[in-house]
């Protein structure tokens, strides 16, 4: 059963098969170094700001990850602001004027 990221804040998302080919110890280790809500096919990461994000994803492509192959962002006000291909966003509270209670789940085309 696939289960929804919630956006918090600033969230990225990661497809698991990418971590698992291009993440040192994989997605166990990712886990690891980098806690946050995952389900069968991805991992979310929450941050705080706009420049933490952006130190995972110069990170993140340094070991080889490819936007917007890998990962997505999202934020809990905006939803999607980096897509990705088989990553979906969605809101529970669409008319709601801040937290609009953002979700990411897997598409079938989870693959990179």
């Amino acid at each position: 059963m696939t289960v929804a990221i919630p956006i918090r804040v600033m969230t990225v998302v990661i497809k698991k098969v990418a971590l698992e080919e291009k993440y040192p110890g994989g997605v166990k280790r990712f886990q690891v170094d980098l806690p946050g809500p995952s389900d069968e096919h991805l991992v979310g990461v929450y941050y705080m700001s706009s420049g933490e994000v952006g130190g995972l994803l110069v990170m993140l492509k340094a070991l080889g990850f490819h936007m917007p192959t890998c990962y997505a962002v999202g934020d809990v006000c905006l939803g999607p602001m980096d897509p990705c291909p088989g990553i979906e966003f969605f809101c529970l509270l669409p008319d709601a004027p801040f937290d609009k209670q953002w979700r990411a789940v897997a598409t079938a085309e989870v693959v990179l």
